[in-house]
């Protein structure tokens, strides 16, 4: 058997504790909590709730039904003055008075009484229309129109986007002023969507061989004159030279083309014309060009304009305006810098009409950017 405990070992005590012995432990609030939240703040500041319920993307105003706001119930319940503001910031045809006319260069109006501005009828009903543009002669439907919901519901997503925050405003005057001063570059729309849109038989600018796709496509042919003109402003010109396809590679449909030696733009007369003599000295001949950005090299080497340390310069500052590759940049310009001409039908059997007509009287097709994504 296990011997006996000693009676001396002390024993586990199994008594509760009285709360009293817990009372140090329990530490009452002496002063009430500071009001540190923004919400606290914007209610003790109007204008700052304001502010926030109008501008910030958290604000209520973006989750909730925009017409249980903006309704002529609530209309009715603002004070005069301010149902009186709110009509000088809706349209005229807001209002019971409004009534429809024509604009004076309408061809439907024959006399002058009729003209708007002219009548004494139609001056006397403009300054009803403004005067009698108050609550009393309120429509109160336009709440429900669909123009009005449509510009609601825009307010809602453009408060929800943030793009009236404070931030917001200041990156767009940011921007505009950079644009102005020359800091930031504003990207034209067509090279935004040839940058979204550029399909997987594209890919990288650099690899376009566009020349080639638009002569497959019959977009440019023997006998039709390629004109370049780029504007290079780090080195202080504007590189213009006109050049003549003459011949494309049945297989490959690689181009050859005529030009001018130097910093002379235009061809000779005796070759814009039908039928061509064969080029002669000092034309010069540029043969197997695929692309664009190939054509332009080509240009920029005969006409030595642009110093070769200015021109990398030039390809990469100014059009380097994304996240793309920089030389999808450089083709696109390139691109753009290039307009095809060819002749109308009867212009193309009169040579002695061509004879004396700029560029033989062919007419612009267009830019090889632009012929590229026609349709």
């Amino acid at each position: 058997m296990p011997a006996e405990k000693s009676s001396s070992q002390p024993r586990r005590s199994t008594r509760v504790p009285s709360k009293r012995t817990t009372k140090a432990a329990v530490r009452p609030i002496t002063t009430p909590p500071t009001a540190s939240s923004s919400s606290s703040r914007k209610a003790r500041d109007p204008q700052a709730y304001l502010d926030h319920l109008l501008t910030h993307s958290q604000s209520k105003l973006t989750n909730i039904d925009i017409s249980d706001v903006l309704n002529y119930e609530n209309f009715l319940r603002l004070s005069e003055d301010s149902r009186r503001e709110l009509c000088t910031l809706l349209p005229p045809t807001a209002f019971t008075t409004f009534k429809p006319s024509l604009d004076s260069s309408h061809p439907g109006l024959r006399t002058q009484n009729e003209r708007p501005g002219h009548s004494e009828e139609e001056n006397d009903t403009k300054a009803v229309n403004v005067e009698e543009r108050s609550p009393t002669t309120l429509d109160p439907t336009v709440f429900n129109n669909s123009f009005f919901l449509s510009g609601a519901m825009t307010f809602q997503d453009h408060v929800f986007t943030g793009w009236l925050s404070k931030r917001a405003k200041e990156e767009v005057m940011q921007y505009e002023q950079g644009v102005v001063d020359g800091s930031l570059h504003a990207e034209w729309k067509d090279e935004q969507w040839a940058r979204e849109h550029t399909s997987g038989r594209q890919g990288r600018f650099s690899s376009i061989v566009d020349l080639v796709d638009l002569a497959k496509r019959s977009l440019l042919q023997e006998g039709d004159i390629v004109t370049y003109r780029r504007t290079f402003p780090s080195a202080g010109v504007t590189v213009e030279k006109e050049l003549l396809v003459y011949k494309i590679n049945p297989l490959s449909h690689a181009v050859d083309f005529l030009l001018q030696p130097g910093e002379i733009p235009h061809l000779p007369k005796e070759l814009v014309v039908a039928d061509p003599q064969p080029p002669r000295p000092p034309i010069l001949t540029m043969e197997g060009i695929m692309s664009s950005t190939e054509l332009e090299q080509g240009v920029l080497d005969v006409n030595k304009q642009v110093p070769p340390e200015l021109l990398s310069t030039a390809n990469t500052l100014s059009y380097n305006v994304g996240s793309g590759p920089q030389d999808t940049v450089v083709a696109s310009r390139a691109a753009k810098a290039v307009s095809i001409w060819r002749w109308r039908d009867e212009v193309k059997a009169d040579p002695g009409l061509q004879f004396h007509l700029d560029k033989g009287g062919r007419d612009m097709l267009g830019t090889v950017f632009y012929l590229m994504h026609r349709p």
